[in-house]
């Protein structure tokens, strides 16, 4: 490194930087995973209202995505209007 640092601060400057982006990249995934979990964890005790039991559903739908952040994303934009699964196969519920 110290060797890349006096060669081209630029270069440097610029590897530096893009290793600390990467590292908070990393750590706000993490912290959505985290989230995403525990929010899982508060729906499956049962003592929720219909909507959140459905936005639990469609977070659910959408973990099957390996990328935290897109399944964050993707149950953020349904917000549970798909239902939830009802007898009989379907959902009922929902927009």
């Amino acid at each position: 490194a110290l060797i890349i640092q006096r060669a081209d601060p630029g270069l440097y400057n610029l590897l530096t930087n893009g290793i600390l982006q990467a590292r908070l990249d990393f750590d706000r995934s993490k912290l959505t995973c985290r989230a995403m979990a525990e929010k899982m964890a508060d729906t499956a005790g049962g003592q929720m209202g219909w909507n959140q039991l459905a936005e639990g559903m469609a977070l659910r739908q959408a973990v099957a995505s390996t990328d935290a952040v897109l399944a964050i994303e993707q149950a953020e934009t349904s917000r549970g209007k798909d239902g939830v699964p009802w007898v009989g196969g379907g959902n009922a519920g929902g927009a």
